[in-house]
């Protein structure tokens, strides 16, 4: 759960995976609902399943999205999704996995 997004993650079943793919329902309308701009490692995929929702970035101009539509951005700048509208948007975020580290914090590389 972030602010008043819950994410559901996809195919959990699957250990050490490279992407994290989940199905979110957006529910802010303003950034002061959200968590605010929020950034984690990797890339991120994020297509609009249902709705209208606008992506918000620390350096970018908002995006507004409508379903079908599709955004692909760096994600370790700071991001957030609105639902402007007021009507929730449904969204399908697939997010990369740092490949360096393995779950827990162990290292995916070996020692030499």
């Amino acid at each position: 759960t972030v602010g008043d997004t819950v994410y559901r993650y996809m195919c959990t079943e699957l250990s050490a995976k490279r992407m994290t793919p989940m199905v979110a329902d957006i529910h802010a309308r303003t950034l002061e609902e959200s968590n605010g701009l929020l950034a984690h490692p990797g890339e991120e995929f994020t297509y609009v399943l249902a709705g209208t929702v606008e992506l918000h970035t620390e350096f970018y101009e908002p995006l507004l999205l409508e379903a079908g539509a599709c955004v692909y951005f760096d994600s370790t700048m700071r991001h957030t999704y609105l639902a402007p509208s007021g009507t929730p948007g449904k969204i399908l975020c697939v997010c990369s996995v740092d490949t360096t580290t393995a779950p827990h914090g162990t290292s995916r590389t070996q020692e030499k």
